[in-house]
């Protein structure tokens, strides 16, 4: 990453800076095929790319009710009861975001309180993504009753009575969530569209999509071969496509920029909000030890067929028995490094400081989201207690050479690598007058850029020819209003984006150029 101090001209040509320095010898280099961005002394950067999104459900949630701005249940209920009265009967009504530690409260919300103020079928999404809060209208139109067995790698909450109670955890959620009339096809492109502009607008891009929808892919052709899609995508698989990719493999960084086939997504646990992460210990007070939605063997299984095609894994884990088992399912398999895009783990929120370097043995790439660190710091000091010492371990992370590649998980956090970065300086929102959470787990202002810029790059297997601001490179580009180099670091969460640059053309500003 170049500083931003030393470049205050950049030449374009296509979509490739063709050379930095200052503005009387850039531009001279001005003609018919190069242009040049003159920064005004403004700070730039290579554009950002978010490691970890949902694309289209981030940009679905835009206009969904999110739960998440409400801070208690009989306010985000009331948000419920007025939405719901505009509704055409059987239109289901739909959401997410909420959080019952965020709420205070000591159990999980229930259908009853959804069922006394709309009859409607509802179904809201947590906040972590791994719960799904319905009323009694939706139970019934999925079938599930008192005799309904909860699925395997899921559980369906039950009340004192055995009824269930109108939570499902982790693969009970698809009982309801495949039932749920979709979208079309153009109000699905809309949503994508809408994503893009937010993620151009936060000084993104290129994103790593781990988006699960049935359409993800012919969205993105889509957009791609009509020329709307202006970020760079690689499109992950998902545990459904894999008996296909057996027989018909097509090689994880396969295509060209803007879209290219990305690693096969897989869940060795759950998450810490809804207290399904796997785990050695239980959850402070409690008998609970999480979900493994996978064994080690399973994980062995996938990892070894999937690695022999040339098709890469990246494994969702939060728990550190979930991160022991995947780094051990790495470690046995004797394809260590495929050349086109290395092995993930995806989140790397708990893990034990034995297996820290397990984790370096394996070759995988820790890709976390630290926006979650801010986000989970209560209900992770309550769940997991002293065991925080290596939650969201970056520092350490960095000392043993891991590489570690930063994105938002957005819609679950906001898409705002800026916010990230403040995360993994600070380890504290800018208003906790707590300080830093496990301070020692710091890391710098160039590191936390290197998050979303360089060491994306080697996620994504474009190491040589993006995230870095160097002639042959993507023209990738965002321009900050503040040296964030220089800048305090009590005062990151002020810096703005002023524009952003993908492949040349100009995505997003707030001024002229």
């Amino acid at each position: 990453m170049s500083r931003p101090s030393q470049v205050s001209a950049i030449a374009i040509a296509g979509s490739t800076i063709i050379a930095m320095g200052d503005d009387v010898s850039i531009c001279k280099l001005r003609s018919k095929k190069t242009r040049i961005i003159n920064l005004r002394g403004l700070t730039v950067l290579p554009a950002f790319t978010d490691c970890h999104v949902h694309l289209y459900s981030f940009g679905k949630s835009l206009s969904q009710i999110n739960l998440r701005n409400h801070a208690t249940l009989r306010t985000a209920l009331m948000e419920v009861k007025n939405r719901g009265e505009s509704l055409a009967k059987g239109q289901w009504l739909l959401g997410r975001g909420w959080d019952k530690n965020y709420w205070g409260l000591d159990r999980f919300p229930h259908k009853m309180d959804l069922d006394r103020i709309v009859r409607n079928p509802c179904a809201f999404n947590s906040h972590d993504g791994h719960a799904l809060w319905v009323n009694s209208s939706a139970l019934k139109l999925a079938g599930i009753d008192k005799n309904t067995q909860s699925p395997r790698g899921g559980i369906i909450n039950r009340d004192a009575n055995g009824d269930p109670s109108g939570i499902l955890l982790e693969e009970a959620i698809n009982l309801v969530q495949n039932i749920i009339p979709g979208e079309s096809f153009e109000a699905k492109m809309q949503a994508l569209m809408n994503a893009q502009d937010a993620a151009l607008k936060a000084g993104v891009t290129g994103v790593h999509d781990f988006d699960e929808d049935d359409d993800k892919l012919k969205l993105l052709q889509s957009a791609y071969s009509s020329g709307q899609l202006e970020l760079k995508v690689l499109c992950a698989y998902r545990r459904q496509d894999f008996d296909h990719l057996m027989r018909f493999p097509i090689i994880s960084g396969f295509g060209n920029p803007p879209l290219r086939m990305g690693p096969l997504k897989l869940y060795a646990d759950g998450a810490l909000g809804s207290q399904t992460a796997a785990l050695f210990k239980p959850y402070s007070g409690s008998t609970n030890l999480g979900v493994s939605t996978l064994t080690q063997n399973e994980l062995k299984y996938f990892i070894k067929h999937c690695e022999a095609v040339g098709i890469s894994c990246a494994i969702h884990a939060i728990g550190d028995r979930a991160n022991y088992d995947v780094i051990n399912a790495f470690l046995s398999s004797d394809r260590n490094h495929l050349p086109n895009l290395p092995r993930r783990i995806e989140h790397s929120q708990l893990l034990r400081v034995a297996d820290i370097p397990l984790l370096k043995r394996s070759g995988a790439v820790a890709s976390a989201q630290p926006s979650h660190l801010v986000a989970d710091r209560d209900t992770a000091d309550r769940q997991w207690g002293k065991r925080c010492r290596y939650a969201y371990p970056f520092k350490t992370l960095r000392y043993h050479e891991i590489p570690l590649c930063f994105g938002s998980d957005a819609p679950i956090e906001e898409l705002n690598p800026l916010k990230g970065i403040n995360a993994a300086v600070n380890r504290c929102h800018p208003d906790d007058e707590r300080g830093p959470w496990y301070p020692e787990e710091r890391i710098t202002v160039r590191q936390a850029i290197e998050g979303f810029t360089t060491n994306a790059a080697i996620a994504g297997g474009l190491a040589q020819i993006a995230g870095k601001l160097a002639p042959g490179y993507f023209a990738d580009l965002v321009i900050l209003s503040e040296n964030i180099l220089k800048i305090s670091k009590r005062e990151l969460h002020s810096i703005e984006v002023v524009a952003t640059i993908a492949s040349g053309r100009l995505g997003y500003s707030q001024i002229r150029f």
